[in-house]
């Protein structure tokens, strides 16, 4: 022991650097840049996608500073505006990401995506999200006389089940100005925080699209009042509203100019600017009836798959989504089948876990594994075990062999199928199509690099 101490590095512990920190002088400005969105409002009814262009010719784009605004107009004189989910997110169905005209990326279902990962926040930062977005009517207690030890309406009232958040409506012909991030964009979400070079990107820059969702699949239109728990009339929700006022806020970094002339020249002599991301590939499968097994399959040519999700839901009916059970916010599974559901996965020929994960229990286990959260003392998830096994389930599957580095997932380019196998994924009486699962979405995350030249833009996955 005593000889692999003293064979041991020594390093200067902070305290005792008695030095001034190191700075960043070659930073020459920062500022805070609006640009605004090529349309001037977007309906369901009129021009359903919204663009914006993020372009300089000598500064840098901090990625993490991206946020989206607007203004969501209800148009409709006498009916309240009911969004389906606290976020704004709703609203859409497609998110896409072009770098010098060259396709990053494209987040089909885009508001279930963002929906689903929300859910699973700590519920601190949940209530964050929600503050730039709708908000929530969701108190932790009814009123005062509701905090007495026993009373049930404490639970029932909880902020800790993250499938009953609320969101605020929109009064008639009332206007509520939003923020929106992109936090499972891969471009200006976690995945990389390097600065995004604009004056490489020539006119083309960074092009960001937002598709709307069908109003009739991002509102409700038979709501129930949360104050009282009446549900109102079918149409008693308004499906008018319209988006203005579109856009992104971010920060504009600039340089000094000797550093600058590096960058160029290294470009210049054909070599590269890299960013290494990872980004999200969505495909919705329609199961066919079944009694709660199935199997779900997709291929996909990619370098290095790092984590795969499934979310699911049963058909819908117009009932349903009418009075606020959609797509978009119906993550389903079965508390009946808590501890008899099991699943894994396949690559290929190989097999992910060895043995089944049976229970809700340990597909909770998985998933907090799947999102590096499950050795970590401070980090946690909000979801509730009623939640999760009610409406906020998500399978999760990590396929990094090294999950503490980058590019060690999984390669797929030699045709290897990605298949998800289920069993005991049903309610207490199959014979009800309420019980039945219809629907899985298949996520994947997985690794690319963004290689940026002077020919161009190109995405190696």
């Amino acid at each position: 022991m005593e000889a692999l101490l003293s064979a041991n590095t020594d390093i200067l512990i902070p305290p005792l650097s008695l030095t001034v920190g190191a700075g960043a002088s070659y930073i020459q400005n920062r500022r805070s840049a609006t640009i605004f969105s090529s349309q001037v409002s977007c309906s369901p009814a009129g021009v359903q996608v919204a663009k914006w262009n993020i372009a300089s010719s000598t500064e840098f784009c901090d990625p993490g500073s991206v946020i989206i605004s607007f203004d969501v107009n209800n148009l409709d004189q006498h009916k309240a505006l009911y969004p389906a989910t606290s976020g704004a997110h709703c609203l859409f169905e497609r998110y896409q990401c072009r770098i010098a005209s060259t396709g990053v990326e494209d987040q089909e279902h885009f508001g279930r995506l963002v929906e689903g990962f929300t859910r699973l926040m700590p519920t601190e930062k949940k209530l964050n999200e929600s503050a730039l977005g709708f908000g929530t009517q969701q108190q932790v207690y009814t009123s005062a006389d509701a905090a007495v030890p026993g009373n049930r309406r404490l639970v029932e009232k909880s902020l800790w089940k993250s499938g009953d958040h609320v969101p605020k409506p929109i009064p008639a012909n009332g206007t509520k100005k939003v923020f929106m991030k992109l936090p499972l964009s891969g471009v200006f979400g976690g995945s990389q925080s390097k600065y995004l070079p604009l004056w490489a990107l020539g006119a083309g820059g960074i092009e960001v699209s937002l598709s709307l969702a069908p109003a009739n699949q991002a509102v409700i239109t038979q709501p129930t009042d949360h104050a009282t728990g009446v549900q109102g009339a079918a149409g008693s929700g308004s499906t008018n509203y319209a988006l203005t006022n579109l856009r992104i806020e971010c920060d504009m970094v600039s340089i000094d100019s000797n550093l600058q002339e590096q960058y160029s020249r290294n470009m210049l002599e054909g070599g590269a600017l890299t960013l290494h991301t990872k980004l999200w590939n969505a495909t919705q499968v329609y199961l066919p009836e079944n009694t709660g097994s199935f199997d779900v399959s997709v291929s996909k040519s990619l370098s290095r798959v790092a984590t795969c999700f499934q979310t699911f839901s049963e058909e819908l009916t117009a009932a349903q989504q009418a009075t606020g059970t959609m797509y978009v916010n119906n993550f389903r599974m079965y508390p009946s089948a808590a501890e008899t559901c099991e699943s894994h996965m396949t690559v290929g020929s190989k097999r992910f876990p060895e043995y089944e994960n049976k229970s809700i229990s340990a597909h909770f286990w998985k998933l907090t594994s799947a999102l590096g959260v499950a050795k970590s003392l401070p980090h946690s998830l909000s979801t509730d075990v009623e939640s999760y096994a009610r409406n906020s389930f998500c399978v999760g599957t990590d396929l990094e062999a090294c999950p503490l580095v980058m590019s060690s997932g999984i390669n797929t380019t030699g045709g290897q199928e990605l298949a998800f196998h289920a069993r005991g994924f049903v309610g207490a009486d199959p014979t009800t199509a309420v019980d039945v699962l219809r629907r899985c979405w298949m996520l994947i995350h997985y690794e690319a690099i963004v290689e940026i030249r002077a020919t161009g833009c190109h995405l190696l996955t």
